[in-house]
């Protein structure tokens, strides 16, 4: 959403000039960006996880390597 949005709403409603038709808009739009960012934040947690599970695998392959280095 942008910021000249936000400041449009607000004036309205500073001006009394406020329609309730306004504010549903405003809400829906203010649902729609909580949404997309909600979204976003499950695909980084995802790119995170799969990234930690990425570097204990190679961390365990590291410590096997070594293991069966000493072992020789």
């Amino acid at each position: 959403m942008k910021s000249k949005e936000v400041d449009s709403f607000c004036e309205q409603i500073m001006n009394d000039d406020f329609h309730i038709s306004n504010f549903h808009k405003f809400q829906n739009r203010i649902k729609t960006e909580i949404i997309s960012i909600r979204t976003k934040i499950e695909e980084l947690n995802k790119k995170i996880d799969k990234q930690h599970l990425e570097n204990i695998n190679s961390d365990e392959i590291l410590l096997l390597n070594l293991r069966n280095s000493t072992k020789q």
